[in-house]
């Protein structure tokens, strides 16, 4: 029976999650987080830019997803920025006003997140970087949640370029995701639930994530 025990667990393991961080639950799943009946967290660059065409925002990202198939309604939508941006820090930068990484804009059912920065048509990090917007959007997220449940995606998995560092495994983001809302002392009480591709599953090993975490 013990050993029947681990192998359903393991098996468990594989397919997905529960964690309980600081007291808060934790689910990593492998689902589309469009269909998640909740927030949704879109990751976008520094600037929130709207142009989708494989060259400011492809179209294949969860940014360009969104802004194609979701929202129907996109000068609504560059107004709502530029209105509730008009709260959150920016800097100059090449004669435009980029937001401070990890910083949300609440809009509909989606926490529209400024993940990278934005050069030369790339989206790109370096590995502080990651950690410094994790770190703020954990605070954000406490900011504008509103006391609902939170989806978020495997943040760093798919276009975005890491600078000066070897690129990052899945199993390192999901690790830094998880560890950077370990040390934050944002306050959450709803349910948060990682979303991860079967790509990214295949890559990742649940059941060691679990005994870590």
């Amino acid at each position: 029976m013990w050993i029947i025990t681990v192998i359903v667990k393991a098996w468990r393991a594989n397919i997905s999650i529960s964690l309980k961080i600081r007291n808060i639950d934790v689910n990593i799943k492998v689902g589309d987080i469009f269909s998640a009946q909740t927030w949704k967290l879109i990751p976008c660059n520094e600037y929130f830019d709207t142009q989708v065409d494989d060259i400011v925002i492809a179209y294949n990202s969860l940014n360009g997803i969104l802004i194609t198939e979701h929202i129907s309604n996109l000068e609504d939508l560059k107004r709502h920025i530029d209105q509730t941006g008009a709260i959150l820090k920016k800097r100059k930068k090449g004669g435009r006003e980029a937001y401070l990484l990890g910083s949300i804009i609440p809009y509909h059912d989606y926490l529209l997140l400024a993940f990278a920065r934005f050069e030369n048509n790339q989206a790109k990090l370096t590995h502080n970087e990651y950690e410094e917007c994790l770190r703020t959007m954990w605070h954000e997220i406490s900011r504008t949640y509103a006391n609902r449940p939170v989806a978020i995606p495997l943040l760093g998995g798919g276009i975005t370029r890491f600078e000066n560092t070897i690129e990052k495994e899945d199993t390192q983001l999901l690790k830094c995701i998880l560890c950077t809302l370990k040390t934050s002392n944002a306050h959450i009480y709803q349910p948060i639930t990682i979303y991860l591709t079967e790509k990214s599953m295949n890559n990742i090993d649940l059941y060691t994530i679990k005994k870590i975490f």
